[in-house]
């Protein structure tokens, strides 16, 4: 509607402009483009950053030094008149950056004390000798693998069999030469309309736009990644979150000391799915409304006491076979700013479960969230 109305004043100045008025185009020209900036900030509702108050400011000033410009042009004096427009945004704006600047203050005051608690801890860790050994060594595993830290990684659909725009794949021929012989695994509809997927393929040109699909691939995710898990953790002897009975609280035992035992199995407190609210307040806020960028609707975790075994679950998951990682988050590298997450450290891992069970389901694209993390980041 302001861009419209944006729009519309230009229009309406340069109709006014070619009837011979001279001082009515000019205000309502200059109107038109400070409602232009003011259009702006819709454009950048849900991205992070103060998008938004930079262009409100922006309008706030540019309104009330074009009115200054506009009287001082017709009247010689920039204070004849005051415009209403100008005055009102600029309270709205000082109203709305006092607020913002309140909310900060007030979240880095709670999460001081949090960040204080955590930098000693690593402090800690960081001046054993042993520990800083185990950390560096936990550096070049990440590093070898090159994979990108700060790239955006997306969820994406399945590649569609005859797709030009995509490059010769393996998996694609395969199920070509399969179809062709009669023996595609796929119903004769699909064929038909032309609904082949290639498993494992991702169409780079297709991110997932459904928070629905997403959370369906999420929870089939989820039982895979809760057996991997089980895998990794008794590998490496991973602690997992042990709920005490009858009561909310919980503390962290080792798989390997409770994975024969059925009841203390039972108790174990597996990472829920993402909650819709959460995903709702993630892509308002910072993803622009776009489902693709959630990548920790299926997740889990796994606590250790020592960095050699973190390290060590590290390295298994690497050589797992069912799992392909996308991206790793190393905030126990000692070059990483503790303060993005106020002092808070782990590894966290975005991967896929691309096992057959996976690839059945249409899930092996999905990609997933894991952190390993200290016991004393843990708690």
């Amino acid at each position: 509607g302001i861009a419209m109305g944006a729009v519309s004043c230009v229009v309406h100045a340069a109709w006014t402009f070619l009837d011979g008025m001279r001082a009515l185009p000019i205000e309502t020209f200059v109107t038109g483009l400070t409602l232009t900036l003011m259009g702006a900030c819709t454009f950048f509702e849900g991205h992070n950053g103060p998008t938004e108050l930079v262009l409100f400011w922006t309008y706030a000033l540019s309104e009330n030094i074009s009115w200054a410009i506009v009287c001082n042009y017709f009247w010689h004096t920039p204070a004849e008149r005051e415009s209403p427009a100008g005055l009102m945004g600029l309270f709205l704006i000082c109203m709305f950056t006092t607020l913002r600047l309140k909310a900060v203050w007030s979240s880095n005051k709670l999460l001081r004390q949090d960040q204080m608690r955590y930098d000693a801890m690593w402090e800690r860790m960081w001046g054993s000798d042993d520990s800083r050994a185990h950390l560096v060594e936990l550096d070049r595993v990440v590093c070898s693998q090159a994979l990108p830290t700060d790239s955006v990684t997306r969820q994406y659909n399945r590649l569609r069999l005859g797709t030009p725009t995509s490059s010769p794949n393996p998996s694609e021929a395969r199920l070509e030469s399969q179809q062709d012989n009669g023996s595609a695994p796929v119903h004769p509809l699909f064929v038909d309309l032309g609904l082949q997927t290639v498993p494992l393929a991702k169409d780079r040109a297709s991110h997932i736009a459904s928070c629905n699909q997403l959370y369906c691939q999420g929870a089939i995710s989820s039982l895979l990644l809760m057996e991997r898990i089980r895998e990794w953790s008794a590998a490496a002897n991973g602690m997992l979150p042990v709920a005490f009975q009858g009561s909310s609280e919980y503390r962290y035992a080792r798989w390997n000391d409770i994975r024969h035992d059925e009841a203390a199995r039972r108790t174990v407190r597996w990472t829920k799915m993402k909650r819709h609210d959460r995903c709702i307040q993630k892509l308002l806020r910072s993803y622009n409304n776009d489902p693709s960028f959630l990548l920790d609707i299926s997740r889990g975790t796994i606590a250790f006491d020592s960095l050699a075994d973190l390290t060590l679950c590290l390295e298994t998951i690497i050589a797992d076979d069912c799992v392909v990682l996308e991206r790793i988050k190393n905030r126990m590298s000692p070059t990483y700013p503790s303060h993005q997450t106020a002092g808070y450290r782990d590894v966290c891992i975005n991967l896929r479960i691309v096992s057959p069970q996976a690839q059945a389901f249409g899930a092996e694209l999905h990609v997933c969230e894991l952190q390993l993390v200290h016991i004393d980041f843990a708690k």
